[in-house]
C-alpha cells in the first residue's frame, strides 16, 4: 500500500496519515520516520592496515543529540566512550550524511577524526573482533545496542584500540532534539 502526503512531510502529517490510514495501529519504526524527515545523519570511516588508535570526538551543538555506534574490525578492537574530556585539537572534521539523499537539512552535531584530549573518565566500554581466542571469531562488529543522548555543548571521544594492525570500518548515526 502506497501513502501520499500532500505538501511537505512533517512529523506530524506523517504520524497523522499513518493513524488515518491505519486506525493507529500500525506505527512507522521510528529510526525510518527519522529518514523520511529528513533527520537521521551518519558519517563513515575506514582505516585499513592500521594498529593506530582511531579516535573521534562527537561535539553537539545548541541542542541534545541521540547517537548510535557501529565498528567493524578484522582484529581484537577495544574500544571506549569517554566524558568529560578536555580537547587539545579536534582533528579533521568528518562528513556528515543525510540518510535522505533528497533532504536540505543540516545538523549542527560534529564529528572530527585524529582527535586529541586529556582527562576524561570511561562510561562504556566494548570490543569488536575477538583475536585469537579459541573457539572465539577472528573479526567481528561492535554495536551499541542503545542510543546515547549527549547533552547541547557536551564533547564525547570515541576511541578504538586495535591489538593488532587490522581494518576498520566505524559508523556513527546521529539525530538532533
Amino acid at each position: 500500500m502506497s501513502l501520499a502526503v500532500d505538501g511537505p512531510a512533517t512529523e506530524d502529517t506523517l504520524q497523522d496519515l499513518i493513524n488515518r490510514t491505519f486506525s493507529g495501529v500500525v506505527s512507522l519504526d521510528y529510526f525510518h520516520n527519522l529518514i523520511h524527515l529528513g533527520k537521521l545523519f551518519f558519517m563513515s570511516d575506514r582505516v585499513t592496515g592500521s594498529s593506530a588508535q582511531r579516535v573521534y570526538l562527537i561535539r553537539t551543538g545548541s541542542k541534545s543529540c541521540h547517537v548510535r555506534i557501529f565498528l567493524n574490525a578484522g582484529s581484537a578492537t577495544p574500544t571506549e566512550l569517554i566524558k568529560g574530556v578536555t580537547v587539545v585539537t579536534t582533528g579533521v572534521a568528518e562528513t556528515l550524511f543525510n540518510y535522505n539523499l533528497s533532504s536540505v537539512n543540516l545538523v549542527e552535531a560534529t564529528i572530527y577524526s585524529g582527535s586529541t584530549f586529556s582527562g576524561g573518565s570511561v562510561f562504556r566500554e566494548n570490543q569488536a573482533g575477538f583475536g585469537n581466542t579459541p573457539g572465539s571469531a577472528t573479526s567481528g562488529v561492535m554495536t551499541s545496542a542503545i542510543e546515547y543522548v549527549i547533552p547541547p555543548n557536551t564533547d564525547i571521544i570515541l576511541r578504538a584500540s586495535p591489538a593488532t594492525s587490522t581494518d576498520t570500518v566505524t559508523i556513527i548515526e546521529l539525530y538532533e532534539g
